[in-house]
C-alpha cells in the first residue's frame, strides 16, 4: 500500500456522554464527545453527523448507524455485534480491539479506515467503496467483501484470518495476503489479474 490511512484527529478535550441517557435533536452535529455505556444499549444513531468523537468500551449490540457521516471517530474496545452501518460515510475512523461480529458495512464509503485487532467474523462490506483501508490482526472469517470498489493499493490486510471469506468481484490488484490465513477464501478469476 503506497499511502497508509490517515489516523483520526480528536480534540484535546472531549465531553463525556452516557449513551443510555443521551437525546439529541435529529439534525444536531455530535462533536468532541466521548461516549460511554454502563450496560448493553441498542442506540439509534442513523443519519447522524459525528466529528471528533470517541466510543470508549461501549457495549452497543444491534445499534444503527445507517447513512451516518462519521469523521475523525475512534471506536475503542467496543462491542458492535450486529450493528448496522449500511451506506454510512466513514472517513478517518479507527476500530481498535472491537467486536463488530456480523456488523453490516454494505454500501459504505470508507476512506482512511483502520480496523486493528478486531473480531469481525461474518461482517458484511458488500458494495462498499474502499480507499486506504487497512485490516491489521483481524478475525474476518466468513466476512463478505464482495463487489467492492477499490482503488489501486487502497486495501490492505496484515496478519488477518480470512478463512472462508469472500472477495468476489472485488479488485485484488496490489493486494498482498501472504501473512494472512486464506483457507477457503472465495475470489473471482478476473480480479486475480
Amino acid at each position: 500500500m503506497n499511502k497508509l490511512p490517515a489516523p483520526p484527529t480528536l480534540p484535546a478535550l472531549l465531553q463525556t456522554v452516557r449513551l443510555q441517557k443521551a437525546v439529541w435533536p435529529e439534525d444536531e452535529l455530535l462533536s468532541a464527545m466521548e461516549f460511554i455505556t454502563d450496560n448493553a444499549v441498542t442506540t439509534e444513531l442513523s443519519r447522524r453527523e459525528m466529528n471528533g468523537c470517541r466510543f470508549q468500551q461501549c457495549n452497543l449490540p444491534e445499534s444503527r448507524f445507517e447513512k451516518s457521516y462519521l469523521r475523525d471517530v475512534v471506536f475503542d474496545r467496543c462491542d458492535l455485534s450486529c450493528c448496522n452501518f449500511t451506506r454510512a460515510n466513514l472517513t478517518r475512523v479507527q476500530f481498535i480491539d472491537c467486536r463488530p461480529t456480523g456488523a453490516i458495512f454494505a454500501g459504505c464509503y470508507c476512506s482512511d479506515l483502520q480496523m486493528i485487532r478486531c473480531r469481525a467474523p461474518y461482517s458484511n462490506f458488500t458494495q462498499a467503496k474502499l480507499h486506504h483501508v487497512t485490516f491489521t490482526g483481524c478475525d474476518l472469517h466468513e466476512a463478505a467483501i464482495d463487489d467492492c470498489k477499490v482503488g489501486k493499493d487502497a486495501l490492505h490486510f496484515s496478519d488477518c484470518d480470512l478463512t472462508d471469506a469472500s472477495l468476489s468481484h472485488t479488485s485484488m490488484n496490489g493486494l498482498d495476503l501472504s501473512d494472512s490465513q486464506i483457507d477457503g477464501i472465495a475470489v473471482t478469476l478476473p480480479e486475480l489479474k
